[in-house]
């Protein structure tokens, strides 16, 4: 009984780590090893661990598998064809094509796509899935955020549309560097039409929109018409700048509430 409580608590596997990371981590698997086969104790150090034991480590090797990368026979690995592709492409396209199949491979990743091809990425997907494709409740909005990332980096998430074909121009097409996180990028200053319009030539053109917030609150979101998809790109900059500015207030009352014990 303890072991099917335990079984039910965990969920279901998925990967970690949004794809982006995950080809990097294959870039440095590959500098380091090569294109051997290899025992898994190898993989520990250019995945950044001093040994295989790490229960960190074995979730990031959970992770390449996940997205097809790296290919496993009993206790040995190597770089999976598909990762070469990525990795050594003979061309832009094919390097496209792989990213975009990589992004399918996770078993759930292609349950989403069977459910939302094609659809509008819903707003409460945590609680979907949680309670649609067995994800703990607790994990949903990591899940969440790590396949919302996975998808803009390949392609498959366009103005909040999930399609099978990669879009060109986007950054999975183009070299991937370092990921510092499932962040998704938006148009900077420089990028924003000089011709938009301004707040007070919009006056009496507003939609508003009451959205629901927790502790019974709601806040008002009011946008000209009509919006443009640059618009919609940095309303979403804006919100990850904001989970950012609150994940680093948290940490630094967190790491001041520790010091206040010492």
């Amino acid at each position: 009984m303890d072991k099917l409580k335990k079984k039910r608590a965990r969920g279901r596997e998925c990967p970690n780590y949004a794809l982006k990371d995950a080809i990097e981590m294959m870039r440095r698997i590959r500098e380091q090893i090569g294109d051997h086969q290899c025992a898994r104790d190898l993989l520990a150090e250019p995945l950044g661990y001093k040994s295989a034991k790490s229960g960190a480590f074995g979730t990031k090797v959970g992770t390449l598998c996940h997205f097809g990368l790296l290919d496993r026979a009993g206790n040995t690995y190597r770089a999976s064809a598909l990762a070469m592709q990525i990795l050594v492409p003979r061309s832009s396209e094919e390097k496209a094509s792989a990213i975009a199949e990589a992004a399918i491979r996770p078993a759930l990743y292609a349950d989403l796509f069977d459910e939302f091809d094609g659809k509008g990425l819903p707003g409460m997907l945590p609680n979907i899935l949680s309670r649609q494709f067995r994800i703990v409740q607790a994990k949903a909005q990591a899940v969440t955020d790590v396949f919302r990332a996975s998808m803009e980096f390949a392609g498959l998430l366009r103005n909040g549309v999930l399609r099978r074909t990669p879009h060109e121009g986007t950054e999975g097409t183009r070299d991937t560097t370092p990921s510092e996180g499932a962040r998704a990028t938006y148009p900077t200053p420089e990028e924003v039409p000089e011709d938009s319009t301004s707040a007070g030539e919009v006056l009496g053109q507003l939609n508003s929109f009451t959205i629901p917030l927790s502790k019974g609150r709601a806040g008002v979101l009011q946008l000209p018409r009509p919006l443009t998809q640059v618009d919609v790109q940095l309303l979403q900059g804006w919100i990850n700048l904001m989970k950012e500015v609150l994940l680093e207030n948290e940490a630094a009352a967190t790491d001041g509430s520790d010091g206040s014990k010492d």
